[in-house]
């Protein structure tokens, strides 16, 4: 794969989406003037000459991925009923990186004054290589007996290795601009280099049983050892074991099968393991570099401390719990299946007690905390044949929606403190202020202002009341945002940040989806053929953040203001129009970082980004086979496809951003990584629309 991009700046490399064209690249700006590239910069005295090197290319990244995989396997069938198996995977992954900067010449700040030689005159190469094997040996030896008992064991090995050997160098003072290498550098800026190394090997084993097909049995365990873990942690075990009933088999239920065609019973219980910590948690690494000042003219080297140890870290541990039904109906044409969970996660690798700055280093983590998350899957299918004006139409269809809630169960909070986990913490929760919409008019602020006083509204207000250097601007006005003091107690704050003293913090949603969901349409008719994939999410809270929804709010330079954004700031001669939800145009910096009006977590904000999309949508039409066979064709079809052509939003979220983009920033497997905002600016590259079409032939 290769990946080549021209985007900079006179100090080095800023990507397509890097901020300073969100910033600094103003409509009202030309973009080029004889030929030279135009910085005029937000302040009018220049800046870093983005369309500069834009226009000449000097500042160039070339990213080029290699991949070669191996794949050895074997089967042997030595006796009746027993069959060996064997394969072997060895894959090769390569990475270079190269970084290539020369000097360049601009037109800058409002004079247009040329500037030439800027930027830097320099090369940097990164070459990393990747090396991963992989081999499995496993049996499975399969018995029946008086055709109603019928076993199967498998046991097998598995063993797994990884290695990344990483080099780096950045060199100065090319003697050309026209060849990029390593070779033309006559200074050494600096050169780095890192190994990483992991390894994972385990033994596993599977007994299936089932009585007349009326009664199955499975039990499974798995042995696994990781390098990821000192010693003593090293090797876990994890079994599980699984149970099913197929009732409609039974004599009793033939009187039923009228009503209900089919129904399954099933119920599961196991153990699993989870390896996903770093590499080298558990061992002392001492980081060494150069220092940006002198000594006797030269740059010094230097260790660092190592950060503190865990005191225990070893497998997180998964215990789940499931019990469901399969049903059919009306001769299995209507069918569904409920699912109910729970899965206990014990010895989670979190954070440890939150420890005073003084500490001078991050709370080590450690295997300590636990969650329990319950929840539900449904899947319903149709599937059946009509008659339409003379010719089948086949159709069947699938949907399925599911659900969970995690809770904290354990984790060493003593204080309480909602800057981090706490026992009995809902996974996703959103703490944030509540907010009585908007001052009307500056009267009102003014008095609003008055009641509470100044030192009482700063933590909220603080952007405004603090930073504030323009004496309009720097006190309460129309359109701002009318918090609430919920505790009644005369201020408006986050109290001590505890759950004991929250101030006037409540819970106001959560990051997490909530109800997400998917179906899948088929259809045939005639030679015509339809299919529709869709899938969505219901509920998911989201607070805005970023340059792309706030603009001028996150800062008043930012350029590329979204257009819907214009009919949404408040404006004094519409004071009620419910749908100007923004301040004042002229509220800069509002939503720019923590303690300002727009950017605490509030409910005014708060967006439900759930959505539902029509991933694909496939139309196709197949030529009779009477015609294509005199050509000796099986099948010729043609079709047109859609991805991602439809998408509609719960929440009203702004078109302008993606909600599937925008709620990625969820993990699922990570509760340390659930947050109400993410952690992206949301300057992401849009999900796009694909259209198709195409032939397909079987000869």
């Amino acid at each position: 794969m290769f990946d080549e991009q021209y985007a900079g700046t006179k100090n080095g490399w800023g990507d397509e989406f890097g901020v300073s064209k969100w910033r600094d690249l103003f409509p009202n700006h030309p973009a080029f003037v004889d030929d030279y590239g135009v910085s005029v910069g937000r302040t009018r005295n220049g800046y870093v000459g983005r369309l500069g090197a834009l226009k000449e290319g000097a500042a160039h990244r070339q990213w080029q991925y290699e991949n070669l995989t191996n794949t050895l396997g074997a089967e042997l069938k030595p006796i009746e009923g027993l069959v060996l198996n064997m394969n072997y995977n060895y894959s090769i992954d390569r990475t270079d990186r190269t970084f290539s900067y020369k000097p360049f010449s601009y037109l800058s700040g409002e004079k247009l004054e040329l500037l030439e030689g800027q930027g830097l005159n320099r090369h940097n190469e990164y070459r990393w290589k990747d090396n991963y094997t992989a081999i499995n040996i496993y049996g499975t030896y399969t018995r029946s007996i008086a055709d109603k008992h019928n076993f199967k064991l498998m046991l097998g090995f598995n063993q797994e290795e990884f290695d990344r050997d990483r080099v780096g160098m950045r060199i100065e003072d090319l003697l050309t601009q026209d060849k990029a290498n390593i070779a033309f550098g006559t200074r050494m800026l600096d050169m780095e280099g890192s190994t990483l190394e992991w390894a994972i090997q385990g033994y596993f084993g599977r007994f299936n049983y089932d009585y007349d097909g009326k009664y199955i049995l499975e039990v499974n365990a798995r042995y696994d050892g990781s390098s990821r873990f000192p010693e003593e942690n090293r090797w876990g075990l994890f079994p599980s074991v699984a149970a099913g009933w197929i009732i409609d088999k039974e004599n009793f239920w033939t009187p039923l099968e009228s009503a209900i065609s089919s129904l399954k019973l099933k119920a599961s219980y196991g153990k699993l393991g989870n390896q996903n910590v770093g590499v080298n948690s558990f061992r002392q690494l001492i980081g060494m570099g150069r220092t940006s000042w002198l000594f006797d003219g030269e740059q010094g080297n230097y260790a660092r401390v190592p950060s503190p140890l865990p005191a225990n870290i070893g497998w997180e541990k998964i215990t789940s719990t499931n019990v469901g039904v399969d049903m059919g109906f009306l001769e299995d044409k209507l069918t569904a299946s409920v699912e109910l969970y729970e899965r206990n996660t014990r010895d989670m690798y979190l954070p440890g007690q939150p420890l005073p700055a003084v500490f001078g280093a991050s709370e080590p983590r450690r295997n300590y905390a636990a969650m329990r998350n319950r929840g539900f899957e449904v899947t319903l299918g149709y599937n059946d044949e009509f008659n339409v004006f003379g010719s089948k139409l086949a159709l069947s269809a699938q949907a399925n929606v599911s659900n969970n809630r995690a809770i904290i169960t354990k984790f060493d909070n003593p204080n309480g403190l909602l800057s981090t986990f706490w026992e009995g913490q809902q996974i996703g929760e959103i703490w944030g202020y509540r907010v009585d919409s908007q001052f009307q008019s500056d009267e009102e602020a003014a008095a609003f202002q008055n009641e509470y006083g100044r030192d009482n509204l700063f933590r909220v207000y603080r952007g405004i009341l603090d930073y504030g250097s323009n004496s309009d601007w720097n006190r309460l006005r129309g359109g701002d945002l009318r918090y609430v003091d919920t505790n009644g107690d005369g201020s408006i704050d986050n109290g001590n940040n505890t759950l004991e003293d929250p101030g006037d913090l409540v819970p106001i949603g959560n990051a997490m989806p909530q109800f997400p969901f998917g179906f899948n349409i088929n259809a045939s008719w005639k030679n015509f053929d339809l299919n529709v994939i869709g899938q969505g999410v219901a509920k998911q809270d989201w607070y805005p953040n970023g340059p792309l929804y706030w603009a001028t709010f996150h800062r008043p330079y930012t350029s590329f203001i979204r257009k819907d954004l214009l009919n949404q700031v408040w404006d004094p001669a519409q004071p009620n129009d419910p749908n100007r939800i923004f301040p004042q145009r002229q509220r800069a910096y509002s939503a720019l970082s923590n303690g300002r009006m727009s950017y605490n977590y509030n409910d005014h904000f708060l967006t439900n980004i759930g959505y539902l999309r029509i991933k694909n949508l496939t139309l196709g039409y197949t030529i009779p086979p009477t015609l294509t066979k005199r050509i000796n064709i099986k099948r010729l079809r043609f079709f047109v496809s859609g991805e991602n052509i439809f998408t509609w939003t719960f929440g009203g979220l702004t078109k302008y951003l993606d909600p599937e983009e925008v709620g990625a920033h969820v993990s699922y497997s990570n509760p340390n990584g659930v947050s109400g905002r993410s952690a992206t600016n949301t300057q992401l590259y849009p999900m796009g629309k694909t259209y198709s079409a195409g032939i397909q032939i079987n000869l």
